[in-house]
């Protein structure tokens, strides 16, 4: 298991295909839960992945994260 702050690496993958407009926006939501967290290529395919769920499995998934780096404070 990587360590807090690691930036987690996968195998090279070609470039993924554009997102559709509502996936992107969902996506949009992770990043900026992350509030700027470095994410690797892989991490973030694996979070647009994430956001082909539905929109609310999303928003749990940010309010988690939001809550989490509260937390840390």
């Amino acid at each position: 298991m990587p360590a807090a702050g690691d930036v987690v690496t996968g195998p090279d993958h070609s470039d993924p295909p554009p997102l559709p407009p509502w996936q992107a926006t969902r996506l949009v939501t992770l990043l900026d839960a992350l509030g700027g967290i470095p994410v690797s290529d892989a991490e973030r395919r694996t979070l647009a992945w994430v956001c082909g769920f539905e929109a609310h499995t999303v928003e749990h998934l940010a309010a988690v994260i939001r809550r989490a780096r509260r937390a840390e404070r």
